[in-house]
């Protein structure tokens, strides 16, 4: 019985490699795993799981596709590699060496659900990148993005292209589209035409980069073990430009914070009285926006704080009384937790010298 399912997939491989080919053509693929449990698995009891990783097309105009490919694992990589596969298709089929990074130019934080709107009201770029390299390390357990500060640069870096095995197809084009979305995450501070003075990347030199008009001037290096951003320094405490614009009541509720600041910020209760709305009520209204109401106060503290910054000379120990903390020692802290400077580095960087 083994012997004649094994011959039998041998002969059906070709049909499965079509079916494959045909589905990762699909405008849009859904894809999910379930467990099994596999007897005599080399290096694994029978009772740990293993999965069935399910692919599907199914739409008005299609024939329904469903694919099961076997895996060891619940990786990340399993459907990486898919997805890899779907870039790599799109590109040849459509004859369009420079598809990643195209469709990485158009890729928008704001697309990836809540994950993605949450990561939007990031105070900083420091605030976002934290936040990004932390999201990231919880749900993949080969990509990985830092910071990191080397010879006078400081670099956005990203590393795990070459740790997925198994699957070369789509690795430049995944690389392309993961270059462009980490420039437009910098892109949400430094402005939508800002440009590194230099880019290293794991792929080999390609005419789709070398030509593209978006690394027109940019040194590029190629063949490295990193893909990674230059990034000046004073970019990093820069605010992140606004998102969509904010409700009312979000608008409304932050401008009634501010004068309440100084004698420590009112209580989820207290701001729910003072928006007309129950406290759940509240909670939900900013939760749709991607924000909790301790990020909101964080909002409206640190664009108190790079305001007096900025155009005053009052002194940190009263720029910190007036943002309702009780220590100073808290308040830069905090600071350093938003912009990744303290506010006595930010005001040297930043200051608006006044005219006399």
């Amino acid at each position: 019985m083994g012997r004649w399912m094994v011959k039998a997939a041998e002969l059906l491989t070709p049909l499965l490699n079509l079916l494959r080919e045909e589905l990762v053509s699909s405008g849009y693929i859904q894809c999910a795993e379930t467990p099994v449990q596999v007897l005599k698995e080399p290096g694994k009891k029978a009772t740990s799981k293993s999965y069935m990783w399910v692919q599907a097309r199914a739409g008005p105009g299609q024939d329904p596709i469903v694919l099961f490919d076997y895996d060891p694992t619940r990786s990340g990589q399993v459907p990486e590699r898919l997805l890899w596969r779907f870039l790599h298709l799109a590109s040849r089929r459509l004859d369009c060496p420079a598809f990643g990074l195209i469709a990485g130019q158009r890729a928008r934080l704001e697309n990836l659900g809540t994950f993605g709107i949450r990561l939007r009201q990031s105070l900083t770029l420091f605030d976002l990148l934290t936040r990004f390299e932390r999201a990231v390390s919880q749900v993949s357990s080969h990509a990985r993005f830092w910071t990191e500060r080397s010879e006078g640069t400081t670099w956005f870096c990203r590393e795990g292209m070459r740790e997925i095995v198994g699957f070369e197809s789509g690795r430049a084009e995944a690389e392309h589209w993961t270059l462009m979305f980490m420039l437009h995450l910098v892109g949400l501070a430094a402005g939508p035409t800002w440009q590194p003075s230099r880019i290293i990347l794991q792929c080999e030199r390609t005419r789709a980069l070398t030509q593209a008009s978006a690394f027109s001037g940019v040194d590029l290096c190629f063949d490295q073990h990193v893909t990674a951003i230059a990034l000046p320094p004073e970019l990093f405490a820069r605010p992140l430009r606004p998102a969509t614009p904010r409700s009312d009541v979000v608008s409304e509720l932050r401008d009634r914070l501010r004068p309440l600041l100084r004698d420590g910020h009112p209580d989820l209760p207290t701001a729910a009285e003072i928006a007309g709305m129950s406290p759940r009520s509240l909670q939900r209204r900013l939760n749709a926006e991607g924000l909790t109401y301790a990020s909101l106060v964080d909002q409206v503290r640190f664009e108190d704080a790079t305001r007096s910054l900025d155009r005053s000379d009052a002194p940190l120990i009263e720029i910190a009384f007036d943002l309702g903390y009780s220590d100073p020692a808290h308040f830069t802290r905090a600071f350093r937790r938003w912009a990744g400077i303290t506010p006595s580095a930010y005001r040297r960087a930043h200051r608006i010298h006044l005219a006399p």
